[in-house]
């Protein structure tokens, strides 16, 4: 059995109407059908701010350091999501559509905010990066160029967590690309550190005589 939930407006609490089995059928084939979803997908710059770390203050029940997530939008996104809302407004103008968009703080959205006296929320794409950032130096990130650690040069953190940014798009094409570049970088590695080393004879003494000179 289900349950037909909406989501009130005001408080962005579900709210059952208790409507089951043939009822349920019905009332989702009523409403389902006459429905439409216009969603956003909004791209990032790479953010020193937003961040992942360890804090001692921070420890799981065995006692190692849980991540410490720093995480906000900046007001370039913002400003791109209001100007999306601007253009799914006219949509649903274009269409003669009703909308019903509405977005209040409750743990239903936690991605909800304000902006410029307007109120909005984001979800994530599940598209997961950061937290070994791939860079040029040591100072500024956790990899180099091949994903291998700064501080610890046998050890690759291979994956999506290696990219300073992302785009809107899935990320699995990228990430392969990236695996592939790293192993044949990590092949090189191991083939130089097996290869054989040629090993020459030590030079003959020179033979013991007396030198003879003429005067």
């Amino acid at each position: 059995m289900a349950r037909l939930l909406g989501i009130g407006a005001d408080s962005a609490q579900p709210r059952g109407k208790g409507v089951f089995g043939a009822r349920l059928r019905a009332a989702l084939g009523e409403q389902i059908g006459r429905q439409v979803s216009v969603q956003f997908l909004m791209e990032q710059e790479a953010e020193e701010r937003n961040r992942i770390t360890v804090d001692p203050r921070h420890r799981d029940r065995l006692g190692n350091p849980r991540p410490v997530i720093t995480y906000d939008l900046s007001d370039r996104v913002k400003r791109g999501m209001a100007a999306a809302s601007t253009v799914s407004g006219e949509i649903f103008r274009l269409l003669g559509a009703e909308d019903r968009t509405a977005y209040a703080p409750g743990p239903l959205s936690p991605g909800h905010f304000r902006f410029e006296g307007r109120g909005f929320t984001f979800n994530g794409a599940g598209h997961g990066g950061g937290t070994h950032v791939m860079g040029a130096s040591r100072g500024t990130s956790v990899v180099d160029a091949w994903q291998r650690c700064w501080d610890h040069p046998n050890l690759y953190a291979v994956g999506c967590g290696s990219m300073p940014s992302m785009g809107t798009s899935n990320p699995s094409l990228t990430m392969a690309a990236l695996a592939l570049r790293s192993s044949e970088r990590i092949h090189r590695d191991l083939t130089e550190s097996h290869r054989p080393a040629a090993v020459r004879p030590p030079a003959a003494p020179a033979p013991h005589g007396r030198k003879e000179g003429r005067a």
